[in-house]
């Protein structure tokens, strides 16, 4: 995780200097569905309740933040942290009951704007790290509720400007609000430590996440 992090800030440390005088900085609330892909436990056989084990999240609404610079008109990088109270399904011998706890996705991405600079709406992809830190009573082992993450992205993207000089035309150059929608994926391994020599089985899991924001321009 360390590494994935360090790379990635030199890569875009590196292709992101000089900086132009297109570079802009963006403020973007985030509103969002969280929607989890099949479960991070899954223990025993479904033959034999005794044994049987399984812990699935559930989608909800997402809330975040993020913070985007743009050193270029098609290169850029962005932080951000968002959250959903996702209810978790759990499964055992006495069957299936929904259980309270939420899911903090924290990552910094490298865009890429893969449009030209002159349509009028925009689309990019993004590859990047990031945290899952899992809460709640069903995720309450010695160790596993937080993982690292591999994060990418596609986003579309357009400017919400107005001809308020009257000109008929807005310049490329002109720090407009923008709306920006996303599909993101984390992908980590879940596997968590039940305090005894054994722990949980490993799983690939997917933590999807489609978002709507608001990018405000701020300085100049």
């Amino acid at each position: 995780m360390r590494w994935t992090a360090t790379a990635q800030l030199a890569v875009a440390a590196g292709l992101l200097a000089p900086v132009t005088a297109s570079a802009q900085l963006e403020i973007a609330p985030q509103i969002g569905l969280y929607v989890p892909s099949g479960s991070l436990i899954k223990q025993g056989s479904p033959s034999n309740p005794s044994t049987q084990l399984e812990k699935r999240p559930e989608g909800s609404i997402l809330l975040g933040v993020r913070a985007l610079f743009w050193a270029t008109k098609r290169l850029g990088v962005v932080a951000g942290v968002s959250f959903s109270p996702s209810l978790v399904a759990v499964t055992d011998s006495v069957g299936t009951t929904d259980q309270t706890g939420g899911v903090l996705l924290a990552h910094s991405q490298l865009l890429v704007v893969l449009t030209s600079d002159r349509a009028p709406w925009f689309a990019h992809v993004g590859l990047g790290a990031g945290v899952v830190r899992r809460s709640g009573a069903p995720w309450q082992y010695a160790s596993g509720a937080t993982a690292p993450a591999f994060v990418v992205s596609l986003g579309l993207g357009t400017s919400l400007s107005w001809d308020y000089k009257g000109s008929g035309v807005v310049k490329p150059s002109e720090r407009v609000t923008k709306l920006r929608l996303e599909v993101a994926d984390y992908i980590s391994r879940a596997q968590f430590d039940q305090g005894l020599p054994t722990q949980t089985t490993a799983l690939t899991h997917h933590d999807f996440t489609g978002s709507l924001m608001f990018c405000f321009p701020v300085g100049r």
